[in-house]
């Protein structure tokens, strides 16, 4: 679910019962939060994913056929991600992320800017279970991580057919960045990663509604440390259906004080 306004952008997701109907019963709860905002020369994306209970495939496990459920398995991963947009005035991001634009014409930008990720997973016991025989100094019960610096990349949207468009961003970072995993015994380091962030929209956008579809991966790899060579991998697809509602000048002069881009004058 997700609300949009004067260019800020918030979205929810939370366990809904008749979409996860393979969801085990009385299992814990998750929140998954991103927030973007895309004022006129800037691209600023927030993510906070809160998760608990995870379950093993079985095409992992050499053990087992069925998934191997771990209850007590924490996620928790935190990013922000601010770019300075180089042709802001000629390309609108807002049309293509959040729908509250139209792009009238095609443009592209490069842009740079600054990212940074941290986050942990852990679990009340070693993540693998003991039933596989996995090497003990591949196995693990805790790791937590953090990693940040400079990116650049290129943006840029085609609009054809009377209110189509496809829009793609691309970009490239290197980041310090800090690792640990607990087995019985810390391991920790330091180091310089690379990592790349693809996102690629296509859609229809006009005054009143707009229908898209859009892909986001965000690949990321951790700092080494002795024999963990691990990378975090996240993404996801969506089908957006929008509906575009008319506010009041009384809403909008209401939002407009407590709007942080409108606060800042980037709104």
């Amino acid at each position: 679910m997700g609300f949009t306004y004067q260019g800020v952008t918030i979205n929810v997701a939370a366990p809904l019962g008749f979409m996860n109907p393979n969801r085990y019963k009385n299992w814990p709860k998750y929140l998954d939060l991103q927030a973007h905002t895309y004022p006129k020369n800037f691209i600023i994306d927030f993510l906070g994913q809160f998760y608990k209970g995870y379950s093993i495939d079985p095409e992992f496990l050499q053990n087992s056929t069925e998934p191997y459920p771990r209850r007590d398995m924490r996620l928790i991963t935190v990013g922000l991600n601010v770019n300075y947009l180089f042709f802001g005035e000629k390309l609108s991001l807002q049309a293509s992320f959040t729908q509250e634009d139209i792009q009238k014409r095609s443009a592209f930008s490069p842009f740079v800017g600054f990212e940074a990720y941290g986050g942990s997973i852990e679990g009340d016991s070693l993540l693998i279970p003991t039933t596989e025989q996995i090497d003990a100094k591949y196995n693990f019960g805790k790791s937590r991580y953090f990693q940040g610096g400079p990116n650049a990349g290129l943006a840029g949207t085609l609009v054809f057919g009377g209110g189509f468009f496809l829009t793609g961003v691309a970009s490239a970072n290197l980041s310090l960045g800090f690792s640990e995993w607990e087995n019985q015994d810390k391991a920790k380091s330091w180091g310089l990663v690379p990592t790349y962030y693809l996102r690629g929209f296509f859609g229809y956008n006009n005054d009143r509604f707009s229908i898209n579809a859009n892909y986001v991966y965000k690949q990321s790899d951790l700092v080494k440390v002795a024999d963990y060579n691990n990378s975090i991998n996240t993404g996801n697809y969506r089908i957006n259906l929008i509906y575009k509602i008319n506010t009041s000048d009384k809403f909008d002069r209401g939002f407009r004080k407590i709007n942080l881009l409108s606060i800042l004058g980037l709104n």
